[in-house]
């Protein structure tokens, strides 16, 4: 039920969901880097995943700023989610820790990376322009020069799982 105590119907943002949505995204990052790490323990060599249309695709550096948003709204998803009936937002988040279980299984057993220099991500050109420099910045705090844990993509998973928590919902 959706009602206050006065009988008013009551679609704020829950309180808790402020901090699950924060402890979550942190959960939920710490999970995607243990695949990485799980997958060295068990000795697995990571693949690279590369199909002829990733070559045809241009850099845009500007796409950083989606990029950067993109984790403060995963943080944001159980807060929008708690909107809705409780039951709604429990089976909302029990289906985030499904989906980062597994993927986490997946990046464990199957780990890819990727070699930004070679892709030209990492480069910086002659005249940089801020999402340049931020672009470079943004990847020094995630494996610098080669990327980890690309399949399955845990910013498609928490995108989606943002979007379908709330979907249909009013």
């Amino acid at each position: 039920d959706m009602r206050d105590r006065n009988g008013q119907e009551n679609y704020r943002v829950k309180g808790y969901a402020i901090w699950i949505g924060i402890a979550y995204l942190i959960l939920q990052h710490a999970l995607y880097l243990a695949g990485h790490y799980l997958a060295l323990w068990f000795g697995f060599t990571p693949f690279l995943p590369k199909i002829a249309l990733d070559d045809r695709i241009p850099i845009v550096s500007a796409f950083i700023i989606p990029y950067i948003w993109s984790y403060a709204y995963w943080a944001m998803g159980p807060m929008a989610v708690s909107r809705c009936e409780k039951g709604h937002f429990a089976d909302y988040m029990a289906a985030n820790l499904v989906a980062c279980l597994a993927g986490v299984l997946v990046l464990a057993f199957f780990p890819t990376y990727m070699d930004r220099v070679a892709e030209g991500l990492y480069e910086v050109p002659a005249n940089p322009t801020v999402f340049d420099r931020l672009r470079i910045f943004w990847y020094s705090l995630d494996g610098s020069e080669t990327a980890y844990n690309l399949l399955p993509s845990f910013h498609c998973i928490n995108s989606t799982l943002c979007y379908l928590g709330v979907a249909g919902r009013r």
